[in-house]
């Protein structure tokens, strides 16, 4: 059976407010966080885990709020650079396909 973590277990793990644990997830760097029929996430050891690895990269006052924030827009960058060569290569797929003439 599979122990569920509460936003509040995680944060007072962490040494975080608990609204911290919801704006790591809204950035993206927590894995996707199931949510119980009442509608409370659901945490695993897993997210405990990923919650610490975040706060040991980005929590310390060390790389300051615009390193944080600069790492969150490299990951949308890299997401937007996906979406850019996937359409890339839909456009070249299709210009192959017509110079071939099908």
């Amino acid at each position: 059976m599979i122990l569920f973590l509460r936003t509040s277990d995680i944060a007072k793990a962490v040494g975080v407010h608990p609204n911290t644990i919801r704006f790591y997830e809204a950035w993206g760097l927590l894995p996707p966080i199931p949510r119980g029929p009442s509608g409370y996430r659901l945490f695993t050891e897993a997210h405990l885990d990923q919650m610490c690895l975040a706060r040991m990269a980005l929590g310390e006052s060390w790389p300051g709020r615009n390193i944080r924030h600069s790492a969150v827009a490299l990951e949308g960058a890299y997401d937007h650079l996906a979406l850019v060569q996937a359409e890339r290569a839909q456009a070249e797929s299709a210009d192959s396909r017509r110079e071939r003439g099908g």
